[in-house]
């Protein structure tokens, strides 16, 4: 019996040592050890979780840092394998030392909650800083935030803070570009630079963040920004809406109100072609008082806007 364990252990050492040492695959141009995680990757991808981590497993003993960071994953939520964050975090460990920012994101996350770790906000810290140096761009807003409110730190600085989120916002966090749009626009803790601050809240908007759409709505319906080919306030307010913002519907319906109630002005003055292509607009969004309007200047003779009957059965519709 012991020489039956000893080769079975001889035999997983050796199995682990070859994966770990294994040439570049003359085909594909990977090791041995890039096509075994590549094979996880691929059952991961399949939901089949106890057989990724079987090969995972595997990669983690003959030494691969990213193969550890993927288990820990695995028993954080207990995919494929019984739940355990303290195994999680072993593992974690294990990847954060060889490197792999992704584990000591982890890690981080770990020691700002009160969990099998227990709380420790500086170590937090000291993990996002690691994991910010290689760009993460999570850590690096992490970091913009912990600088920003003085989380774990003797106090605020602002303008570390700044730094960071600018680093991430480049990195494609859309939170950070709407944070430091708002420290550059308005001189939040750093001097102010309105033009720096609008290029970054444009960045936030182009990684779709909800805020930064509502705060372009507001700068525009203020005729603060804008252009050509700028898209309106109500346009802005209406991707904020889609986005999930929750201030976002109460605005769109006042712009309604208040567009309703400019075309009506127009229409009392005689302004058919502007009082006619608001009406069309909000009809169009579904106001049952502009179809009204709308069909009204459709039915009509010499109201400015050329008769079409066919034309005005759609708004009358929706008017009823």
């Amino acid at each position: 019996m012991k020489r039956l364990f000893a080769a079975l252990f001889l035999s997983l050492v050796c199995a682990a040592s070859a994966l770990a040492q294994a040439p570049t695959n003359a085909l594909g141009g990977k090791s041995m050890m890039e096509l075994r995680n590549d094979e996880a990757k691929a059952l991961f991808a399949q939901n089949r979780y106890g057989e990724a981590a079987v090969i995972w497993t595997e990669m983690a003993e003959a030494g691969d840092p990213k193969a550890m960071n993927n288990l820990g994953n695995l028993y954080f939520h207990g995919q494929g394998v019984e739940k355990s964050p303290l195994l999680a975090t072993m593992y974690w460990k294990r990847a954060a030392e060889r490197g792999v920012p992704q584990a000591q994101f982890a890690l981080a996350h770990e020691y700002m909650r009160d969990g099998v770790l227990g709380q420790d906000i500086a170590k937090a810290n000291a993990y996002f800083e690691q994991a910010a140096a290689q760009d993460l761009p999570p850590a690096l807003y992490e970091m913009g935030l912990s600088y920003d409110t003085g989380r774990g730190m003797a106090g605020p600085d602002y303008q570390k803070a700044y730094d960071y989120y600018v680093r991430a916002a480049a990195a494609g966090d859309g939170r950070a570009a709407y944070n430091a749009a708002q420290m550059a626009m308005f001189g939040e803790g750093i001097e102010a630079n309105a033009s720096e601050g609008l290029d970054l809240m444009e960045r936030a908007a182009a990684l779709e963040n909800p805020n930064a759409y509502m705060a372009l709505g507001f700068l525009t319906e203020k005729k603060m920004v804008g252009g050509i080919d700028a898209k309106s306030a109500y346009e802005w307010y209406t991707l904020a809406d889609r986005a999930g913002h929750p201030m976002a519907k109460a605005d769109l319906q006042r712009m309604k109100e208040e567009q309703f109630q400019v075309a009506l002005w127009e229409r009392d003055r005689g302004m058919a072609q502007q009082a006619y292509a608001k009406f069309h607009g909000l009809c169009s969004g579904g106001n049952a008082q502009a179809c009204a309007e709308q069909a009204a200047y459709l039915i009509a003779t010499n109201s400015g806007i050329d008769q079409n009957y066919p034309a005005s059965i759609a708004p009358l519709e929706t008017a009823c």
